[in-house]
C-alpha cells in the first residue's frame, strides 16, 4: 500500500493519559502531532474536527492496542525538534489557532488605540 492508496485515510492515536492544559504539555502534544503529520505526509489543512465514525461498519478499522499510547513513546517515532511548526502553514492543537494567528496582530492594534482614545474613559473594560 502507498501513501496515495492511503489518501481517504484517518490515523486517530489513543493516549494513555489526559494531556494536561498547561502550555507546557500542549505544547508537547502539538509536537508530536506536527511530526507526525509530516512523517505520515498529512493533509496540512484537515483541522481535525470531524471524521468518520469508526464503528460504522462500512469504514475497515484497524486497533493496534487497547491500552493507548503515552506522548514519551510516540516520540520514539518522529523527531519533535523544530515543532510545531510556526506562522503560515502551521496546524496542530487547539480549534481556533488560525483565527487566532489570524486576528492578534490587528487586535494589539485596536486595543491600543482603543486605550488612547476619549471613549477609553468612558466605556472602561
Amino acid at each position: 500500500m502507498t501513501l496515495h492508496d492511503l489518501r481517504h485515510t484517518y490515523a486517530s492515536i489513543a493516549l494513555q493519559d489526559k494531556v494536561s492544559l498547561l502550555s507546557e504539555p500542549i505544547r508537547y502534544a502539538a509536537a508530536i502531532q506536527s511530526a507526525f503529520m509530516q512523517r505520515l505526509q498529512a493533509d496540512e489543512g484537515y483541522a481535525g474536527l470531524i471524521t468518520k465514525n469508526p464503528l460504522h461498519p462500512h469504514w475497515q478499522t484497524e486497533c493496534w492496542t487497547e491500552d493507548g499510547y503515552s506522548l514519551d513513546y510516540l516520540t520514539d517515532f518522529v523527531d519533535i525538534r523544530n515543532h510545531p511548526k510556526t506562522g503560515r502553514g502551521a496546524s496542530g492543537l487547539g480549534r481556533n489557532s488560525d483565527t487566532f494567528d489570524n486576528v492578534r496582530h490587528w487586535a494589539y492594534t485596536a486595543i491600543r488605540e482603543y486605550w488612547r482614545s476619549d471613549d477609553a474613559a468612558l466605556y472602561p473594560c
